[in-house]
């Protein structure tokens, strides 16, 4: 499997739980960071921010797009990675 088939299927699984990227209209903002991060070699600049009332949204100076994470999705996945299973008594 080629680095672009796995970044596909793992688009297709983020989009299942949630995940959206698209245009969108403005709205309230809360700043949370400027960041860089590198990506298979490559350097990004990114901007996080809490989109009021829908969850967190990622993006970047050279894509209109923004990439939503709704809070649901957000429990979905921690979900997935045991948060919210009950612990057992050892």
């Amino acid at each position: 499997m080629t680095n672009e088939d796995a970044k596909l299927a793992f688009r297709e699984q983020l989009i299942k739980i949630g995940v959206e990227l698209r245009e969108v209209k403005p709205t309230f903002l809360k700043h949370i960071a400027n960041g860089c991060t590198e990506i298979e070699g490559k350097s990004f600049e990114f901007e996080l921010c809490e989109r009021i009332r829908c969850g967190i949204q990622i993006s970047t100076p050279h894509n209109n797009k923004k990439l939503i994470l709704p809070y649901e999705t957000m429990c979905v996945m921690a979900n997935a990675m045991g948060l919210f299973d009950e612990v057992q008594d050892e």
